[in-house]
């Protein structure tokens, strides 16, 4: 539910300027992995992630590289829920999380 700037999740206000930065910044990781030759066709992910609000970004599932935008990441949860998007999260995602939700962990990337 949207609410004035905020986003409503889990009983948290969500600061949609988080979300789309970080939206942004996976979603050109996945432009360069495509840029620098490491992926072929749609095989291949950068995810990540915002620990203060325990969110996920990753590439959607079977959308070309050519057509990502940063509104097409799909963002997640600590536990692999949709939180928001309007495609299907990458079949990675269980994969992602799991490394994820480990203290030091960085963005994480699947060629």
């Amino acid at each position: 539910m949207v609410q004035g700037d905020f986003r409503l999740f889990g009983g948290r206000k969500l600061m949609n300027s988080n979300i789309k930065a970080l939206r942004e910044r996976v979603c050109q990781a996945n432009i360069d992995l495509v840029k620098y030759d490491l992926v072929t066709l749609t095989w291949g992910n950068v995810s990540g992630i915002d620990r203060d609000e325990g969110l996920v970004a990753i590439k959607p599932s079977g959308v070309d590289y050519d057509a990502l935008q940063p509104e097409h990441m799909v963002i997640v949860d600590l536990e692999g829920n949709v939180v928001e998007s309007d495609f299907r999260a990458s079949s990675d995602t269980p994969s992602v999380i799991s490394v994820s939700i480990h203290p030091g962990a960085t963005p994480f990337t699947r060629t």
